[in-house]
């Protein structure tokens, strides 16, 4: 087991994280290294990104750590940001049919939940002032199928 830290464009990392924790989606792609579909140790040069984010992933697997050990930890050969970023850059997840685990990223999971919230909230308040009781209750009933989201 290796602990790699990695630093990728919020926009990669957030693509990839339809496909899984970080940890799952480099187990899948070095799979690919693994089984000769990657070639890990040629991919091109990445440059760094203004806007990135920093991340450890853990990593299981035999064929990297004997590259590592070829190469050494901070060779580019190895670099989980390359294999990262050419998935991205070529839609390999597209290639190899990854199923998508999540629509959305963290930072629009939390802007829903915050406006779910709020809605809910606010509808709260107005059902006590509303005096049709059928539209009483299609609101509560709203608030019930929101809650669900």
């Amino acid at each position: 087991m290796i602990k790699v830290n990695v630093q990728l464009p919020v926009e990669y990392y957030n693509i990839l994280s339809m496909f899984g924790t970080m940890d799952e989606v480099t187990a899948k792609a070095l799979e690919l290294c693994e089984n000769g579909e990657i070639m890990l140790e040629t991919l091109p040069p990445v440059y760094a990104d203004e806007t990135s984010k920093t991340f450890q992933v853990v990593i299981n697997n035999a064929y990297y750590e004997n590259l590592r050990e070829i190469y050494g930890p901070t060779s580019p050969k190895v670099s989980i940001r390359k294999l990262l970023c050419y998935i991205v850059e070529n839609e390999v997840y597209t290639d190899y049919n990854w199923p998508v685990v999540r629509l959305y990223d963290e930072q629009t999971l939390k802007k829903i939940k915050a406006y779910k919230l709020d809605t809910i909230g606010k509808t709260a308040k107005i059902i006590p002032l509303i005096k049709d009781k059928d539209i009483a209750r299609e609101l509560s009933n709203f608030i019930i199928t929101l809650g669900k989201l």
